[in-house]
């Protein structure tokens, strides 16, 4: 369950972080790795190659939150060894300088990702980050965020992962664990955790029976998973991007 910080994350949080900040996911978040299996091998053992590429709207909605004084600090499953390559691809997204958290050691399974990640997020913490919301896309993303009280923001797209699972089955995968998360809140006679989908897919997402909010209007009051659906060809980052400029999560933008 060790934490490895990298080069910008050592330093503690000034300014905006302070005050309010973002975590967020890389792969399959930020960014995708369009040939599976080899990206990851490049990652891990040719430090100097580039790897990923970050999705539509995601570098330039990164960039517009910190314009709007919010503090975007990543947390990675990537083991340690992955760092030159990380910040390799994050200089060319024109990101860099993001503080990244990455793993110790290997994490096979939600279980295991989701224990780090919150272990994360407990040292984000205590080093003086103010965290607001969480963006993820797996299961072990939005377990965390719930078991640190941080809001969580899981994306979905339509491609899916590299290893081919369609974002219906991401999507599904995503809201048992949200529904497991809002059934341990109700028998500890808590209020529930509020998690929101960016979903390209909201066809699948309306399937799902997610209860939907439109476009600039802050989500409902009202418990369990809620979804914003990608409109008119914008990205998910995008829609994200405009949610959060319009107060999401407390962020007060």
């Amino acid at each position: 369950m060790s934490i490895f910080l990298g080069r910008w994350a050592r330093a503690p949080p000034v300014g905006a972080a302070r005050a309010r900040a973002l975590v967020v996911d890389l792969d399959e978040t930020l960014v995708r790795r369009p040939r599976g299996a080899l990206d990851a091998a490049l990652m891990y053992g040719a430090p100097f190659v580039t790897v990923g590429v970050p999705y539509s709207g995601a570098a330039e909605g990164v960039r517009a939150l910190r314009t709007r004084g919010v503090g975007v600090v990543a947390v990675t499953a990537r083991w340690r060894l992955a760092e030159a390559s990380t910040e390799r691809m994050l200089v060319a997204a024109g990101v860099e300088r993001t503080p990244v958290v990455y793993a110790g050691g290997w994490h096979p399974g939600d279980a295991s990702r989701a224990a780090f990640k919150a272990r994360a997020l407990r040292h984000l913490r205590a080093a003086g980050w103010a965290l607001a919301a969480g963006v993820g896309d797996r299961a072990s993303d939005v377990r965390a965020y719930a078991a640190e009280d941080v809001p969580a923001l899981a994306v979905v797209h339509a491609e899916g992962e590299p290893r081919g699972a369609p974002a219906p089955e991401r999507l599904d995968a995503l809201l048992r664990t949200e529904r497991a998360l809002r059934d341990a809140a109700a028998a500890a006679h808590a209020p529930p955790p509020r998690v929101i989908f960016f979903t390209d897919c909201a066809r699948a997402a309306a399937r799902a029976g997610l209860a939907q909010f439109r476009a600039g209007e802050p989500p409902p009051n009202a418990p369990g998973a809620l979804f914003r659906p990608a409109r008119d060809g914008a990205s998910v980052w995008a829609q994200l991007e405009e949610f959060l400029g319009r107060g999401g999560c407390g962020l007060g933008l």
